[in-house]
């Protein structure tokens, strides 16, 4: 419910041309441990648009040659919260400013590795994104950006990707330790209502 501190509301009235999660990503994985698993309810959704998008980063490890899947063993990347939108990070349900504990997630920086092992299943899964992921430690710059753009390029490709298309009270769960999501826009004269909330997780290894 509303009110929730574990609950993030997430609401979109008409006009505002701001989308939340418009990157692709895994939720917030700057900080030491990020969540396991998101849910997201659809209060009010637009009849049509605003899906959501989700790669699943087991089979983009899978389709990796067996020599990069070697190569990337024990490498890490930096993640930085920087990229997210200041805008998106103070807004709330009432329109309120940025709080302390918001303003200390936009400067957050974390390192993990670029293939993680899922706590549960024990399968390899890519965990880099164009929305979080600054840089592979340890290498130049022009290697770093370049060797990003190849993994982002397997983790996006089309045949890893789901489409989930809201229908009103939809319940989502997701796992953020295999998954990627990315919004989609929808016209700005609807409104989008929608609550998030998170489980804990454990360091990425």
């Amino acid at each position: 419910p509303e009110g929730d501190p574990d609950v993030i509301v997430i609401r979109r009235k008409p006009g505002d041309t701001s989308i939340v999660g418009e990157n692709w990503h895994s939720d917030t994985p700057a900080v030491p441990a990020p969540p396991a698993m998101s849910m997201l309810y659809g209060e009010d959704v637009p009849p049509y648009g605003g899906d959501t998008l989700f790669a699943n980063q087991y089979l983009a490890f899978d389709t990796l040659s067996p020599a990069m899947q070697r190569m990337l063993e024990g490498v890490r990347a930096v993640y930085s919260s920087a990229r997210v939108s200041g805008a998106a990070l103070g807004r709330n349900a009432k329109g309120s400013t940025m709080t302390r504990e918001d303003a200390d997630y936009a400067h957050s920086q974390g390192v993990h590795p670029v293939v993680r092992t899922h706590p549960e299943t024990g399968r390899p899964a890519l965990y880099v994104n164009p929305g979080f992921t600054v840089a592979i430690e340890s290498l130049p710059e022009d290697e770093s950006k370049a060797l990003l753009q190849e993994l982002w390029g397997y983790a996006t490709a089309p045949e890893v990707i789901a489409r989930q298309v809201w229908q009103p009270h939809d319940l989502v769960l997701w796992d953020n330790r295999c998954l990627m999501h990315h919004a989609t826009t929808y016209p700005t004269h609807y409104i989008r209502h929608m609550h998030r909330t998170t489980i804990a997780g454990t360091r990425p290894y």
